[in-house]
C-alpha cells in the first residue's frame, strides 16, 4: 500500500510540474521526476516559471555543464 501511495504522489507532483512547465515559452515537460531533474535544467525552468524571472545565465550555464 505504501509503495502505491508513493507512486501516486510522484505521479501527482509530476503532473503539477508539467502544468507549470507548460506556461514556459517554449513549453517543456518532464516524464520522470527524478531523472529529468537530475541535471538541474528542468528545475531551473520550473523556478523561472514560478518566480516570473529569468535565472542568471551563468547559473544556468554552470548547471548544464556539470
Amino acid at each position: 500500500m505504501q509503495k502505491k501511495t508513493r507512486h501516486l504522489g510522484k505521479r501527482t507532483f509530476t503532473n503539477w510540474v508539467n502544468a507549470q512547465l507548460a506556461k514556459r515559452r517554449p513549453p517543456c515537460s518532464i516524464v520522470d521526476l527524478f531523472y529529468d531533474f537530475r541535471d538541474g535544467s528542468k528545475l531551473l525552468d520550473l523556478l523561472e516559471v514560478m518566480s516570473g524571472q529569468r535565472m542568471v545565465s551563468q547559473l544556468r550555464a554552470s548547471t548544464l555543464s556539470d
